[in-house]
C-alpha cells in the first residue's frame, strides 16, 4: 500500500517508522526544506521512506492510497480538500489500539489533567502509557499494546476534528474560544470538541465540566454514562476536594494541601480523579498524587525569585482565557509579558482585568499592537493609569525590561495569551527562552 504522510513533525516520524514496518510504501512530504527538517530525517535513517520537501506535489498525493495528515495541516483547503482517502495519526491509533483509551480534551487544562490521569493511573496493576498532543505519538508503540493496558490520550481539536471514534472514558475539561484562527467559527470549535463524546457507546463514560457551559451541554452528543465535575459526581466543598461512587462520598484533601496553584487546577485535579476513580483506582491512591503533584513545565512554573520578585512561566497560556486564569491565581501586583500571533480571540476580558491586577505590561509579538490597543481602551473605560505598557522587540528586552518594572514584593508573569509562532517554534522554545533568560539574570 502506498502511504503519503503530510508533516514531518513528531507525529510524522512515529507514524513513518510504523507504516514503514508494517510494508506500507511511504512517502514524506512537507513544506519545509530538507535543510529545516533535518533533525526529522535524521531520526528517520535507515528507515525505507521517500522524500518531496518544500511542498506538496500533486503526483505524491494523487499516487497515495491513504494520506495521513499531521494535526495542524488542515484537510479543507487545496490540495487536500475534496480528496476522500485522508486519515491520521490519531484515527490510525483508534483503530489499531487493543487496549481502553482515556481521552482528555479541553480549552485549557488538557496536559495537566492528562499527566495527573496517568499518575493517578499508575498505581494501579496495568501497564499505562501517556501520549497524544501532550507530545509523545504512540503509534509506533501500539504494537506493543495489550488488552490489559491502559492509554490516556491528550486530543487536540485538530486530532478530533474528523475522528470516527471515540474513547471508552472522555474528559472535557472546559470549552472557550480558542484556535479561532485555524476553526471557521466557535461552533466548528465545539464541533470538533465533541468527537471526543459523540462515537461514544452506552457502555462508555463522558466526564463533563457541570460549571462550564459548552462541556456540560456535549451530555446532548453522546450515549454514553454521564459524570460531572464541579457538581454532584466531584466537587470543591468549602476547602474539601469530594468525590462520590459506589453509594460513598469520599474526601480526597483538603484545596490548600494541592501544590498545584489557582482554581483552574482544582478543576484540573477533581476531572482527574474522577476520570482515575472510573477506571478503578482508589480514593487514597488518587489523594497520594493530588497532593505530591507539582505541575508541567511551562504552566504557572515558578523559575525563581530574585530581589523579592518571583518569576513565572506560564508559556502555555495560548489564549486570553488561560492568561486570566494565572492572573486569578496571584494576589500581588503583577508585571504581565504577553504577545505573539493572535489566534482571533476577544481579549476585552483580559484587557480589563489587566486594569485590576496588572502593575505593567510588556508586550511583544504580532498582536502587541492588538493588545496595546485593548489595554489602553480598558484604562479608559476603567479610568485608571494602569497598566503601564512597554512594547519591545524580542524576549530578552522583555524579561529586561519586565526586572526593571518590577517592585520588591511583585509577580514577573510570562502568559502571553497567544501563540508563540511569529518568534518560535512552539510554546515549549518559548517558555525554555524564558527560563534561560530570567537564570541569567
Amino acid at each position: 500500500m502506498k502511504a503519503t504522510i503530510v508533516g514531518l513533525g513528531r507525529e510524522g516520524v512515529a507514524l513513518a517508522r510504523y507504516l514503514s514496518r508494517h510494508g506500507h510504501q511511504v512517502t514524506v512530504t512537507d513544506a519545509k526544506s530538507e535543510t529545516d527538517l533535518g533533525d526529522a530525517i535524521q531520526q528517520l535513517a535507515g528507515v525505507p521512506v521517500s522524500y518531496a520537501l518544500g511542498g506538496h506535489p500533486a503526483e505524491v498525493l494523487d499516487g497515495a492510497d491513504v494520506i495521513y495528515l499531521s494535526a495542524g495541516v488542515r484537510r479543507d483547503v487545496p490540495p487536500f480538500s475534496g480528496r476522500s482517502n485522508i486519515s491520521s495519526e490519531t484515527a490510525l491509533f483508534f483503530e489499531r489500539c487493543p487496549a481502553p483509551i482515556v481521552g482528555i480534551t479541553g480549552s485549557a487544562g488538557k496536559t495537566t489533567t492528562t499527566t495527573l490521569i496517568g499518575e493517578m493511573l499508575a498505581q494501579g496493576s496495568k501497564r499505562v502509557l501517556v501520549g497524544g498532543n501532550i507530545g509523545r505519538p504512540l503509534i509506533d508503540e501500539v504494537d506493543g499494546i495489550t488488552t490489559g493496558d491502559r492509554v490516556v490520550l491528550e486530543l487536540s481539536s485538530f486530532q478530533l476534528e474528523y475522528l470516527e471514534r471515540s474513547p471508552a472514558v472522555a474528559v472535557v475539561t472546559n470549552i472557550t474560544p480558542n484556535h479561532l484562527d485555524r476553526h471557521p467559527s466557535m461552533q466548528a470549535y465545539i464541533d470538533a470538541k465533541a468527537n471526543i463524546v459523540t462515537h461514544q457507546s452506552t457502555a462508555d463514560v463522558a466526564i463533563l465540566n457541570a460549571a462550564d457551559p459548552e462541556s456540560s451541554a456535549l451530555s446532548a452528543r453522546t450515549r454514553a454514562r454521564i459524570l460531572r465535575f464541579n457538581g454532584r459526581d466531584a466537587k470543591l466543598q468549602g476547602d474539601r476536594l469530594l468525590l462520590r461512587g459506589h453509594d460513598s462520598e469520599y474526601e480526597l484533601c483538603r484545596a490548600g494541601e494541592l501544590q498545584l496553584p489557582g482554581r483552574h487546577n482544582v478543576d484540573n485535579v477533581l476531572a482527574a480523579s474522577l476520570a482515575a476513580f472510573v477506571c478503578g483506582i482508589a480514593p487514597q491512591a488518587i489523594r497520594d498524587v493530588a497532593v505530591r503533584f507539582k505541575g508541567v513545565q511551562h504552566r504557572l512554573q515558578l523559575v525563581r525569585e530574585l530581589d523579592g520578585v518571583a518569576f513565572y512561566n506560564d508559556s502555555i497560556a495560548t489564549a486570553p482565557e488561560r492568561t486570566l486564569a494565572a492572573l486569578a491565581v496571584f494576589q500581588r501586583p503583577v508585571v504581565l509579558i504577553a504577545g505573539g500571533r493572535d489566534k482571533h480571540l476577544p481579549v476585552e476580558g483580559l484587557a480589563d482585568e489587566a486594569t485590576r491586577k496588572v502593575r505593567a505590561a510588556v508586550l511583544l509579538g504580532e498582536a502587541s499592537g492588538l493588545l496595546q490597543e485593548a489595554f489602553e481602551a480598558a484604562k479608559d473605560r476603567n479610568r485608571t493609569d494602569q497598566p503601564t505598557i512597554k512594547r519591545v522587540d524580542d524576549l530578552r528586552e522583555a524579561v529586561c525590561a519586565a526586572r526593571q518594572l518590577a517592585q520588591t514584593g511583585d509577580v514577573v508573569l510570562l502568559s502571553p495569551a497567544c501563540t508563540s509562532y511569529d518568534m518560535f517554534k512552539d510554546f515549549e522554545e518559548r517558555g525554555r527562552a524564558f527560563v534561560k533568560l530570567v537564570e541569567a539574570l
